[in-house]
Order: C-alpha cells, then sequence, then structure tokens
C-alpha cells in the first residue's frame, strides 16, 4: 500500500536592492490519517536568507544556510512503525525575476537531511542526521532505523479502535541563494514540489 503526502513550494525573493522579504511557502496534504507531519518551523515554514544577511544587492556573494542553522526548515514525521518513506523534492536551479527567465536569474538550490533514529527533539535530531549527498534529490529510509531487511509484521493484530505503534523521523531543508549578478531589482520567484511516499510490506 502506497501513502503520498506532497507539499506545493512557493519560493518568493523579493530582497534585490529593497528590504523585502524572501519566503518560501508551504502547502500539506497526506491523505492518510496514520500519517502526521508537523511543521516545527512554525505554521506558515519558511525559509528567509534575509535572516542570514539582512540587504542583499547585485554582486552579493552566494549565501549558505546550513543544516545547523536556525533558518533550516524542519518537519517532524509520525507514521506507522512499519512503514519505509521516501522524500523527494524537485527544485529549480534558478530563481527568475516575476517568474520570467528574460527579465533576471539568481541560482538557488537545496538540500535535505534526516534522522530516523529516535531522537528525542528536532535539535537531539540535528546531532547525528543522515545528509543527503549534494545532487541528490531522493532517499527512501524507514520511520526508525533497523539493522536490515525489511519492515516485520506487528505482533499486535488489527482491530476495530486498534492503534498502530508510530515512530518519529525529522526531515530537514536548507539551501544557498546566489551568487547574485548583475540583476535588477524585483521579485525572484520559482515553484518546487517536495514528495513524500510512505510504504509499508503488510499485505
Amino acid at each position: 500500500m502506497m501513502k503520498i503526502m506532497s507539499l506545493c513550494i512557493m519560493m518568493i525573493f523579493n530582497a534585490i536592492d529593497c528590504a523585502c522579504a524572501q519566503r518560501i511557502s508551504f502547502s500539506t496534504w497526506t491523505g492518510s490519517e496514520d500519517i502526521i507531519i508537523t511543521s516545527l518551523s512554525g505554521v506558515n515554514p519558511r525559509i528567509s536568507f534575509n535572516a542570514k544577511k539582512r540587504v542583499i544587492v547585485a554582486r552579493t556573494e552566494k549565501i549558505d544556510i546550513a543544516l545547523s542553522d536556525d533558518q533550516a526548515l524542519v518537519f517532524k514525521i509520525e507514521a506507522p512503525l512499519n512503514y519505509d518513506l521516501t522524500v523527494e523534492i524537485n527544485t529549480p536551479t534558478h530563481l527568475y525575476k516575476d517568474g520570467d527567465p528574460n527579465k533576471g536569474a539568481i541560482p538557488v538550490s537545496f538540500r535535505m537531511a534526516y534522522n530516523n533514529q529516535g531522537a528525542q527533539n528536532e535539535f537531539q535530531g540535528k546531532q547525528n542526521v543522515v545528509e543527503i549527498p549534494n545532487g541528490f534529490n531522493n532517499a527512501t529510509f524507514p520511520v526508525n532505523r533497523r539493522l536490515a531487511g525489511t519492515p516485520p509484521i506487528p505482533i499486535t493484530p488489527e482491530y476495530e479502535n486498534f492503534a498502530k505503534p508510530k515512530g518519529t523521523a525529522y526531515l530537514y531543508i536548507y539551501g544557498s541563494f546566489g551568487p547574485v549578478g548583475d540583476v535588477p531589482a524585483g521579485d525572484y520567484v520559482a515553484e518546487a514540489q517536495l514528495n513524500v511516499y510512505f510504504s509499508n510490506y503488510e499485505n
């Protein structure tokens, strides 16, 4: 059985020669009451490169938001212990002024990391994460790490009102903006999508 959660991401960068904010807005859908995904970066999670560099103008060097930075997005994923999940992020290579490549472009990139080792919270989770190598946009891992093989079949049979035991994993998203070339001021926008697929091995 496959469960899918999609995150639609709108990236808006308004900081070239102005004091506007840079925002990445998320909307979520899971399609399963067994899966709970919670943003730990606020009700409207966003990455703000202005939080790292207040004023961004033409010829600004690359701005990095690292995994260890407070600006990195964090999602808490709670799902049945017998689930594996695949996360996949599809992001653009550039942001375009008003969404038009002919008006100006600024390079952007994102990375992911996860912790599925039973961390007590997102801060502890950052201390022992698995970072997805740069250039890769997906990873598959169990909700809670196991030594090998497919998830075991639950010992307790399902019955009415049965609650499957759940585990928790943490997903982190961070990245880079720039370097900024000789581009005009304005809104630099793009869209990206994060898909999370939950699979179990029960018959």
